[in-house]
């Protein structure tokens, strides 16, 4: 996937230093997201209820951090 997207260290480097820039947004990105997911009843139809949201809502910043951290293998 890298060599297809010509992935290389550089773009590496370039990730981690927006990384501390980017931690700030986490939480804001993760609300936002869901906030516009549960805007449409089909989708809110597959949660079990604000424990859960708040569940993946950590997830989703733990996701976005590592992808900002690598490794990209």
């Amino acid at each position: 996937m890298k060599r297809y997207l010509g992935f290389d260290d550089e773009d590496g480097v370039a990730l981690g230093m927006l990384r501390p820039h980017a931690r700030a947004r986490y939480a804001h990105l993760a609300d936002e997201f869901y906030r516009r997911l549960l805007g449409h009843d089909a989708a809110r139809a597959v949660f079990s209820g604000p424990e859960q949201v708040a569940r993946l809502k950590q997830t989703l910043i733990e996701w976005a951090d590592r992808m900002l951290q690598g490794p990209w293998d």
